[in-house]
């Protein structure tokens, strides 16, 4: 009996939050975008209730079910053409930001069951800073950078930071038991990360990557000791500054150096240094050892290009966690070495058609081997000749397959084709690796 009421509770709140904020744009009082982020930070203030309402999992994800179907309903019926449906309404505004929203919380209920706090402070990062930073961006902001879609400014960035640091920081001394030092390495290093998610997320899906990933950092930290947070936060900083300070070297455009940045972190504290090395250098050295075409200056690798170069390596990296094996981190290499590869191919056909395609394609995979070697070298712990002729097979193998496919010498980064060209044959040709780790894991 209690959870209906509760449940009631909840829907006559939501229901006197629409109300009002539905009368205040109708009457001009507040335009579309200042409805969101009210709409935004109340029904965020409304969530922060659930745990003082709901002992169960189960209220709270059939109060997000429900809220979900009712704004989908308010988004597509022409008979809520004002008001709050005027502001989510999905022909006037791409974005399902609001949907994020609600799924966001009840993914947060469900995660931190256990211990409230990892619920209420990535709510709180979900309520206030991507609000707060929006406004004040609109109001303030004169630096501008490129974000995938868009510009964002630099002085919202700054107030998303600041908003986070105090949140974190103020929750973690008033509600834990953590110490300060730990707590202000834990808060610097959530609100340099979330800043970072909430500038390259889009069309509103910094509502459910910022909170999220937010949880997933915030738990991590308090499980770690301060030495272990600390030099995860100073890694960060430093891959960060090197990132953005470099994307002008490296033919970067803004949201492309920030995906680089935020990939880098998630590889150093799920891999550890050798596959931080690995992908690190890719970055630093790819430029050095392939041919610069003219379109460098012209126009930046973007946000795409950068996906496909994480996407295949990400996905290796995630099934070493999974599966712990060592061995997989060739596979991973061999990955970032036909990347190597690609590029170089793509760059010498662009800039030198009158060479002999197959002169192409053997230089450029001699250089992909040269980078595998070298890591290999460093970090195999023994003799792994047989995948590293493994290795050597996939990489060349993709550098040829993907010249086959790719016959224009124009710029492939702008070609969406291409890149899905590109990540499909890297992709694929990496499994080719997998044999020779399979026969020394199932014959031994």
């Amino acid at each position: 009996m209690k959870i209906l009421i509760f449940i009631l509770i909840i829907f006559l709140l939501y229901g006197l939050l629409f109300l009002v904020i539905d009368k205040l744009e109708k009457k001009g009082r507040v335009d579309s975008e200042l409805t969101r982020k009210l709409l935004h930070i109340g029904s965020g203030l409304i969530a922060l209730l659930f745990p003082l309402l709901f002992k169960s999992l189960t209220g709270v994800v059939y109060l997000g079910i429900f809220f979900i179907i009712l704004l989908l309903i308010l988004r597509n019926m022409e008979k809520f053409s004002g008001g709050i449906g005027k502001a989510l309404r999905k022909d006037e505004r791409q974005s399902r930001g609001d949907i994020y929203f609600i799924a966001s919380i009840v993914i947060l209920w469900v995660f931190s069951y256990s211990n409230r706090i990892l619920y209420y402070i990535p709510l709180l990062i979900l309520i206030f800073p991507d609000a707060l930073a929006a406004l004040g961006g609109m109001k303030f902001g004169k630096i501008k950078y490129k974000s995938v879609v868009g510009e964002k400014s630099v002085e919202g960035s700054a107030i998303f930071f600041i908003v986070t640091l105090v949140i974190t920081l103020g929750s973690l001394l008033l509600f834990t038991k953590t110490g300060l030092g730990l707590s202000m390495i834990i808060s610097l290093l959530m609100a340099f990360l979330s800043m970072i998610l909430e500038a390259i997320s889009w069309r509103g899906l910094d509502n459910i990557f910022v909170p999220v990933l937010s949880f997933f950092i915030l738990k991590s930290s308090m499980e770690s000791d301060i030495f272990t947070t600390g030099i995860n936060l100073l890694v960060t900083i430093i891959l960060f500054l090197i990132v953005i300070f470099g994307k002008k070297y490296a033919s970067l455009s803004d949201d492309a150096a920030l995906t680089g940045a935020f990939y880098c972190y998630f590889v150093w504290i799920t891999g550890g240094i050798k596959w931080t090395a690995a992908t690190f250098f890719l970055y630093v050295l790819y430029r050095a050892v392939t041919i610069k075409p003219d379109f460098d200056k012209k126009e930046p690798y973007n946000f795409a290009t950068m996906l496909i170069i994480c996407l295949p390596a990400l996905f290796w990296l995630i099934v070493y966690r999974i599966t712990n094996i060592e061995d997989i981190f060739y596979v991973y290499l061999t990955v970032i070495s036909s990347h190597l590869s690609i590029i170089g191919t793509a760059r010498m056909r662009y800039t030198h058609p009158e060479i002999d395609f197959k002169r192409v394609v053997l230089i450029n995979s001699l250089i992909g081997i040269s980078y595998l070697t070298i890591f290999m070298n460093i970090f195999s712990e023994g003799s792994e000749k047989i995948i590293w002729i493994f290795c050597i097979i996939a990489v060349c193998l993709a550098a040829f397959i993907f010249n086959i496919l790719q016959s224009e010498r124009k710029d492939y980064t702008l070609n969406k084709y291409s890149l899905i060209k590109h990540l499909l044959t890297v992709f694929i040709c990496s499994f080719i690796v997998l044999i020779p780790i399979w026969g020394k894991y199932f014959f031994k």
